[in-house]
């Protein structure tokens, strides 16, 4: 990417959402921001562009808050159907 600017192509802008050193320093600038303003209230919310990338998240989180959960919420649709099988 030249200049900033972000990608058109819809597979190169998955794969730039995705790619792993972006999700780890974002998990870190969570994590930092977390401790420092919002772990004193009850919970927070990160978006993430698909299920890929918010298992990646999660995981990053579960590392750096070992003892605290991190539970994740999915929105499902009706062509969900592993979500479905599993009672979500």
């Amino acid at each position: 990417m030249r200049n900033g600017a972000l990608p058109g192509n819809p597979a190169k802008m998955a794969a730039f959402l995705k790619a792993p050193e972006r999700v780890a320093k974002i998990v870190e600038d969570i994590a930092a921001l977390f401790k420092e303003k919002v772990e004193r209230m009850v919970k927070a919310m990160i978006v993430t562009p698909d299920r890929h990338a918010c298992r990646s998240s999660r995981l990053g989180l579960s590392n750096i808050f070992q003892k605290k959960p991190v539970p994740v919420v999915i929105s499902a649709t009706a062509n969900d159907k592993q979500i479905q099988q599993n009672g979500g």
